[in-house]
């Protein structure tokens, strides 16, 4: 089994497949803009502008700051970011 199919395995929620622009709020409330590649309930993976990116952090899901989520990274691949929700 290859390493892509054991992650979607130990999966606790389905993933659904989106696209969408969301923005890192940082320490210091600026705003960096990443891509939402898709989501549960419980986490996200995304395109990061930075793979420096903190371990914790709050991502906007809309531009007008309504919609945001606490989040923690569980992994990292490159620029590529998984995210639980906590």
């Amino acid at each position: 089994m290859n390493q892509v199919a054991q992650s979607q395995d130990r999966r606790r929620a389905a993933r659904k497949q989106m696209t969408f622009r969301a923005w890192i709020e940082s320490a210091h409330d600026e705003r960096l803009a990443c891509e939402v590649l898709d989501m549960t309930l419980i986490g996200a993976r995304l395109r990061a502008p930075d793979a420096a990116l903190p371990g914790e952090f709050t991502l906007l899901l809309d531009e007008n700051s309504s919609l945001k989520r606490r989040c923690r990274v569980i992994w990292r691949q490159g620029f590529i970011v998984g995210l639980e929700f906590i």
